[in-house]
Order: structure tokens, then sequence, then C-alpha cells
């Protein structure tokens, strides 16, 4: 047997099947969808981010995030619009989100904008001042620095303000923003449209189709192997010989030879056997793993 597969049979080890994929860094990318008449953003920003095939079993490998902004005018019409991907070492939700932020202070002008977000921790963190933003065991302080230096007066972050997110028809007007207003169908349909465009950007970096199936398909039968590891290891520790007397599998061999004034057997020096036996068939050989692999054989 392989030293491959011997770690595959006894430990569920394995190689990684996300080595197939292809590690180049990706840097962030801005794509305008309608640029502002003025050359900077006025009016009601809405900003949103999204993740794609965050399915554990691709263990983050796979994941694919965007951010978006909408603006607004005071008619409720569209007349800004950006959309692109934060660079890779933005990986979660929350830092696509908080670079949409970042995005829409690089474009506004300044105390010219009224920032909306589906994010409570970006407005949560928004309020509670740029000390606490930047604070050092902050995993995105490096961000929320560059949106303080983009502000009116460099000392406080952006404001941000609070809105439900993927609301129905009838929440107009019963749901309240983190401002105490009450949302607005003028709201919604902002956020549906930034919503759309957020998938949009992050699908550009979805991974192909056949690769993640791949992936599914490993993960399975790692999972498999882990139970049927889990129901050996069970067994073995358990195990009843046909005298009744139940062992283990961790039973102490030294304390099992003292007891019974049995030597350990030494390798003699004048063996010339050219194909020894390897450690997982002399294993298989012993009485009590014999035993467990006749009556698993039996119950298969």
């Amino acid at each position: 047997m392989s030293p491959a597969k011997h770690l595959w049979f006894t430990r569920g080890l394995g190689r990684s099947a996300f080595t197939a994929l292809d590690r180049q860094t990706q840097g962030e990318t801005f794509v305008w969808l309608l640029r502002p008449r003025e050359g900077l953003v006025v009016g009601k920003v809405y900003t949103d981010g999204s993740l794609l095939d965050s399915d554990i079993r691709y263990e983050g490998w796979c994941a694919a995030l965007g951010w978006t902004f909408v603006v607004l005018d005071p008619d409720g019409q569209v007349v800004a619009a950006a959309m692109g991907c934060p660079p890779a070492w933005v990986e979660s939700i929350y830092g696509a989100e908080l670079w949409a932020l970042l995005k829409v202070a690089e474009v506004a002008m300044p105390s010219g904008v009224d920032v909306l977000a589906d994010c409570q921790s970006v407005q949560v963190d928004s309020s509670r001042g740029i000390k606490s933003a930047t604070a050092p065991k902050r995993r995105y302080a490096r961000i929320w620095s560059q949106v303080q230096h983009l502000t009116d007066d460099g000392q406080s972050p952006m404001p941000v303000t609070w809105m439900p997110a993927h609301t129905a028809i009838h929440d107009v007007g019963v749901l309240i923003k983190s401002n105490g207003e009450a949302l607005t169908s003028e709201d919604r349909q902002a956020n549906a449209i930034a919503d759309r465009q957020a998938k949009s950007a992050a699908a550009v970096r979805q991974v192909q189709r056949w690769l993640k199936e791949k992936f599914e398909r490993e993960a399975d039968e790692v999972a498999e192997m882990a139970r049927w590891l889990a129901a050996v290891t069970l067994q073995a520790n358990r195990f009843r010989l046909d005298d009744g007397t139940v062992v283990r599998d961790t039973t102490a061999k030294a304390e099992w030879r003292r007891k019974r004034g049995v030597k350990r057997k030494r390798a003699s020096p004048n063996n010339t056997n050219t194909n020894p036996e390897t450690g997982v068939e002399r294993l298989l050989k012993t009485p009590r793993l014999a035993a467990l692999r006749q009556r698993l054989l039996l119950k298969a």
C-alpha cells in the first residue's frame, strides 16, 4: 500500500483538491455603470456587497465578492452607479460592504451624500467613531483609515444609515431605519437594484462550475471516509472476543507483555528477507483486526 493510500485509509487524509485553482492574486476593480454628470457623486447613495459560492465544502477557496453603489437624486432617479470587486485580501461580506463605502468616499462631494447600507455592522462601526474603527484589532482598519482621510473633517468616518434588506412591499412604512425614519418605496427599490448589481459584480470572479462540482464530490468522499473511520475506531475500542472479553485498540502492549512475562522479539541481524511486509500488512494480520475485518465484511 502506498503512503498516500495509507494516510487515506487510516487517517482520512488526502491531497487537497483546491490545488487545481489558480492562486494568482487578483486586484480590485471599478466599473462605472452610469457616470455622474457633475463629475462627483451627490445625493442618496445605496451601497451593497455580495458573497457568492460560500458553501462550506469549498472551504472559502471559491468565494467571490462584489460591491456596488447606486445614487438617487431628490426626484428618486438613478443618476450614478458603479460596481466592482474588492482586492484579494478582503475576504468577507463585511469587507465588501466596507469597500463599497470607500469607493463612495473617493468619488463623492464632501458632505454632499447620504449613505444608506443594509449591513448593520458598517453602520455600527461608523457610529462608534474613527478611534474604534481603526483600532489595531480591527481586521479592516486600513479601509476605515482611508475613509477617514476622505471625509470632510478628517476626524470621523463617513456617517452611514442602516436600512433593512430583502424587504417586501408591505414592509414600506412599517420597518424603521437606524435614523428613526420609516422605510420608503424608494429605499426598497434602490436597495434591490444595488443587490442585483453586487451579485453581477461578484459573478465575474466565480470559479468554473465543473471545478466546483469536483470539489463537492471530493468533499463528500472525505465525509464518507470520516464516517467509515469513526465506525471502525468505535468497533476497535470496544471489540469483543469469542470468550466475551472486551479489548481496546489502545491497550498498552508493554504492560500486557510485562504481566505475562512475554519478551519482545527482536529482528535478527542475519535476516536476509528482501521483501519484508509493510506495517499495514502486518497490522491487518493481527487477530483483533483480522476478526474485525471479517465481521465488517459479513455485515456488508
